[in-house]
């Protein structure tokens, strides 16, 4: 039996801060429009949006909780934060392990239809010790497939596929060109590219990310 101990982050409670925070949002812009003899619309909408990332800032640290997992030679058990699951490996349909720029994320799919995720965002927690935990987790697995001969499948990560590299090499390229083209013509960059550009660097990172990780 080995342990591991771990950052995670709370999918749910993010989801419900996020509505909470537009829900403040736009009742905080309510209040203030119709006290338009009060606020300017400049004033409503900046009310609004501080009031709704106030009550994100003051509850972020509630995202990330703290877990430990125990690898056994059939199964693994996760004592996360209120409960406890238990992951037997014969169980187990398929499972993937997602690394990216933002985390790691673990998803396994049983037989029985049920789904088990958990994941470690790094926007939130420290991801480094979840990604140790499903890198030996992944070992085990390998392992109990091959000895006991069991059909069960790891799902390669988006960024694991083959597409992914080819993909990013053409996007970066059509990107560059883009910008060249602009150049010669003095015209203005549109923020279009510059979304492009955005989009474009992320999922370099998360490529790079999970290829060290994975080798």
């Amino acid at each position: 039996m080995r342990e591991y101990s771990f950052e995670y982050t709370d999918s749910g409670y993010i989801i419900k801060l996020f509505l909470v925070s537009f829900f403040v949002a736009i009742l905080t812009l309510f209040i203030t429009v119709t006290n338009a003899n009060i606020f300017g619309p400049i004033v409503s909408v900046t009310l609004s949006m501080v009031a709704s990332i106030l009550i994100f800032i003051l509850n972020k640290k509630k995202i990330k909780k703290f877990g430990v997992a125990h690898i056994f030679i059939s199964h693994s058990e996760f004592k996360l934060a209120g409960f406890t699951e238990y992951i037997y490996y014969s169980n187990i349909r398929t499972y993937q392990i997602e690394r990216s720029s933002s985390g790691v994320h673990l998803k396994i799919k049983f037989k029985d239809g049920n789904e088990f995720k958990l994941q470690a965002n790094s926007n939130f927690c420290n991801d480094s010790q979840f990604n140790t935990f499903c890198q030996e987790f992944e070992k085990v697995i390998q392992q109990y497939k091959t000895e006991n001969n069991v059909e069960l499948i790891r799902k390669p990560s988006m960024f694991e596929q083959a597409w992914m590299l080819p993909f990013l090499i053409v996007l970066t390229l059509s990107i560059i060109g883009f910008f060249i083209l602009i150049f010669s013509q003095g015209k203005r960059i549109p923020p279009a590219l510059f979304t492009s550009l955005v989009v474009t660097i992320p999922m370099w990172l998360g490529y790079l990310k999970a290829r060290s990780k994975t080798n």
